[in-house]
């Protein structure tokens, strides 16, 4: 742990980091595990792997791109990683992230104790498999593309994600987890919604925390269809919006 972050222990015994930089925790208190797995494996990849891909023969074998806005601590890309190597779906998941971690916050999470303890049964992998990933996650260099494993490449880029390239009709799924919109305003706005929607292909989804209205109003405004889901514990609502197909 750094001097400039605090370990959170959670409800659901897994950890988060509250930043001192902008005051407020990289995951939910309620359950820093639970509310990834919930968000964005759940109702996000899951669905997405479950209900809008691989619905064609040309589409079987080809690529799946993930793209996280806001790495932190590598919790989701570390969940997406066994989700999709567990499938055997070929992905590569890019992510930005302007204030990286260090290597001592990251490894006081103890995630992959965490995550061997949890009681979901499709988390259940030996200790020693999930450190394994997690390290050659946390480990990667930045910037550039990274083999994890067979099936999953990983990108880090070191970035500010207001002025990140976009490419058009090229992202399956964006896991948004940037700070809140009361923290981080400029990244929550109708205009950075609308590069995300172009760089969606059709069918793609947009899978976030948040549930505020500006935040539904600026994504409707940017072209997405979008849908208010059941949160995780503690949260009442999160949002899943599409690019129509």
């Amino acid at each position: 742990m750094t001097s400039e972050n605090e370990i959170i222990l959670c409800a659901d015994g897994s950890s988060t980091i509250r930043s001192s930089s902008f005051d407020e925790c990289y995951h939910s208190v309620n359950g820093a595990l639970a509310e990834s797995v919930h968000i964005f494996i759940c109702n996000g990849l899951i669905h997405y792997l479950n209900n809008s891909v691989l619905d064609s023969s040309a589409d079987k074998n080809r690529t799946i791109q993930v793209f996280e806005a806001g790495f932190g601590t590598g919790l989701n890309a570390l969940l997406t990683a066994m989700e999709i190597t567990s499938r055997e779906i070929y992905t590569e998941y890019t992510a930005v992230e302007l204030f990286p971690l260090s290597k001592n916050d990251i490894l006081s999470l103890k995630y992959p104790h965490s995550i061997s303890e949890a009681k979901d049964s499709s988390l259940c992998r030996e200790i020693g498999t999930i450190e394994n990933l997690y390290s050659k996650i946390t480990d990667s260099e930045w910037d550039e593309l990274s083999g994890i494993t067979t099936f999953f490449s990983l990108k880090k880029i070191h970035s500010d994600i207001l002025g990140f390239e976009f490419p058009v009709d090229y992202f399956d799924i964006v896991y948004y987890d940037m700070f809140s919109p009361s923290v981080q305003p400029q990244v929550w706005e109708p205009e950075l919604f609308k590069r995300i929607f172009l760089s969606l292909r059709p069918g793609g989804i947009f899978i976030t925390y948040s549930s505020k209205g500006s935040v539904k109003s600026g994504l409707r405004e940017a072209g997405f269809v979008v849908n208010r889901l059941k949160g995780p514990a503690g949260k009442r609502h999160i949002i899943r919006a599409q690019r129509p197909k």
